[in-house]
């Protein structure tokens, strides 16, 4: 399978994370120098915005995925979204 781009959308992230996590985060032939190559290359826009200044080091991984859950993993986050989608389609469905 190939993993997405995540580009910061808020309820496209726990998809993004749970094939990401399969495919790289728990893949023991991986070192977290390598694991984190691979998530910048996954990464666009907002997404790529939130961890683009921290070097590619071995420490620095695990500080990337604490900063991508707590800027996109938060479940209020994507309920809050979730009622906007709705509400705008809602809206747009309405003549």
């Amino acid at each position: 399978f190939q993993i997405p781009t995540f580009k910061g959308d808020v309820l496209v992230w726990p998809e993004f994370w749970d094939l990401f996590t399969v495919a790289v985060h728990d893949n023991k032939m991986y070192s977290p120098v390598e694991k984190l190559v691979h998530l910048k290359g996954h990464f666009d826009g907002e997404a790529a915005r939130s961890i683009r200044d921290l070097t590619t080091t071995a420490d620095n991984y695990e500080t990337a995925v604490k900063i991508l859950k707590e800027r996109f993993g938060k479940e209020k986050l994507r309920q809050e979204s979730g009622e906007g989608v709705r509400f705008s389609t809602q809206n747009a469905a309405t003549p």
